[in-house]
């Protein structure tokens, strides 16, 4: 059982030597404000063999879901090596 949405996701990403093969393949750019004033924000990890799980949070875990979220998305970017095209 996990305490949050971001200890989920924070425990999808990383194991014990932290990595599991898991990247952040979607989330919207911010939090959302649903209809009922509510906040959303919900993110997708996909494994390396395709299987995709969902986090979805609301109100104050949707903030730390965003947070965790964006910093993750963004450390996976600098971590992957850019592709370059010669012509």
């Amino acid at each position: 059982m996990y305490r949050s949405a971001a200890d989920a996701l924070s425990r999808l990403l990383e194991d014990e030597r932290g990595c599991t093969g898991l990247k952040i393949t979607g989330m919207k750019q911010d939090i959302v404000r649903l209809s009922n004033g509510i906040k959303y924000f919900a993110v997708e990890v996909t494994a390396e063999d395709g299987v995709q799980y969902g986090i979805s949070a609301y109100d104050e875990e949707a903030e730390d879901l965003y947070a965790l979220a964006t910093a993750k998305s963004t450390s996976q970017a600098s971590a992957s090596v850019p592709l370059v095209l010669s012509a």
